[in-house]
């Protein structure tokens, strides 16, 4: 993912098995999230999440957005305050 370094103000990461899930079936494990929110240098309260199902829902987020988008595949954003990232977005 070294195509993302041209963008300086674009936080972004992936989590580990060492980590463990930081959501798995709905539930959001907020202490692996709290852990991986600060490897990145950001507010894990902000973390919006949706659950995938694999079909072509689209929705637009901002920092107003609920936390938990249900039946949703993807997340954009126009606001230069929220950061998508695999299926979550972060409000930085």
């Amino acid at each position: 993912f070294s195509h993302f370094l041209e963008f300086p103000n674009l936080v972004h990461g992936f989590s580990t098995r060492k980590l463990g899930s930081i959501k798995e079936h709905g539930i959001v494990f907020e202490d692996h999230l709290e852990v991986f929110a600060k490897e990145l240098g950001i507010d894990a309260k902000k973390v919006i999440f949706t659950r995938q199902v694999h079909g072509n829902n689209v929705v637009i987020v901002s920092q107003e957005s609920e936390r938990y988008i249900p039946d949703a595949d993807g997340l954009i954003t126009k606001d230069k305050q929220v950061l998508v990232h695999d299926g979550q977005v972060v409000n930085k």
